[in-house]
């Protein structure tokens, strides 16, 4: 199944595109990008039912960059394979951002159930948001 179950029950992907019946090929791709912004966006403790859903103190990691980085992608790895088991094989790397890109730029690489390998990009703010964007063209840079 190409859908979360947040897509189905709200009817519509993050971008406001409606979720077909009959999934096209992009829509496991936009689940899982609309999923990871919500998860990267999100802070540990503030879903009781679930409490380590969502990223640690962001703000604390950030005030500790560059030397937390490694803490932040390992943070974000082990959020997406607990969280994200349509994504698997997850492989996070910290890349140099460029002007107006965001403070930290993550790379992350993964292969869905159907062996198609997916791209996203993360660009954590210095407020602590995350943007997510899908990555379907270049190369993995390794």
């Amino acid at each position: 199944m190409a859908h979360a179950l947040f897509d189905v029950l709200t009817g519509r992907y993050q971008s406001g595109q409606p979720v077909g019946r009959h999934p096209f090929a992009g829509d496991l791709q936009l689940s899982i990008r609309d999923h990871l912004q919500r998860l990267l966006n999100g802070r540990c403790g503030v879903l009781q039912h679930l409490p380590d859903y969502g990223m640690p103190d962001v703000a604390a990691l950030f005030e500790a960059l560059p030397y937390s980085l490694d803490d932040l992608t390992a943070a974000v790895r082990q959020s997406i394979e607990r969280f994200e088991k349509r994504l698997v094989q997850v492989q996070v790397r910290p890349r140099p951002c460029h002007a107006g890109e965001g403070r930290v730029r993550l790379d992350i690489l993964g292969r869905s159930h159907c062996g198609e390998t997916l791209r996203f990009v993360v660009f954590f703010q210095s407020t602590g948001q995350a943007r997510v964007e899908s990555k379907t063209e270049g190369a993995w840079h390794g």
